[in-house]
């Protein structure tokens, strides 16, 4: 996977993410389904052509059951996703009625980050969070 520039990998990892949402019984158009690279790069690529993984959030509701939502976030640190990440993430969902969550780590995340997580998710907005690994996310299963 060294091989693929980061552009192309965000790409395919957030186009298994929705091939995964749709596996989960999520709503998704047409357009996010068949969607090209270079539809990808001028939605989510600043001027430089660096992918803005903050501008890749997903929201989708549920087909079975509306009030169901999930919000995937694509955290471009550079270093292991921080506490302070995950609990703005949290944050969104509440906000937003969401009760799970993807997270797409390109770096991992800390294990204090982690445990935060297990805490927000008893907490009084109770939550799924589940972490995928870019690696991970390059070809569906």
């Amino acid at each position: 996977s060294d091989l693929l520039d980061q552009t192309t990998k965000s790409f395919r990892v957030r186009k298994t993410v929705l091939e995964m949402l749709i596996d989960r019984g999520y709503a998704l158009t047409e357009a996010e389904k068949n969607g090209t690279l270079d539809e990808f790069k001028a939605q989510f690529c600043d001027s430089t052509g660096t992918v803005e993984g903050e501008k890749m959030t997903i929201t989708k509701l549920k087909v079975s059951d509306p009030t169901q939502k999930i919000m995937v976030f694509f955290p471009d640190e550079v270093t292991k996703v921080s506490v302070g990440r995950m609990k703005s993430y949290y944050d969104k969902m509440v906000e937003e009625h969401a009760g799970a969550a993807i997270v797409v780590l390109r770096n991992g995340i800390t294990s204090f980050a982690r445990s935060s997580v297990a805490r927000l998710a008893v907490s009084k907005e109770p939550c799924r969070i589940e972490f995928f690994g870019e690696d991970e996310l390059l070809v569906n299963i």
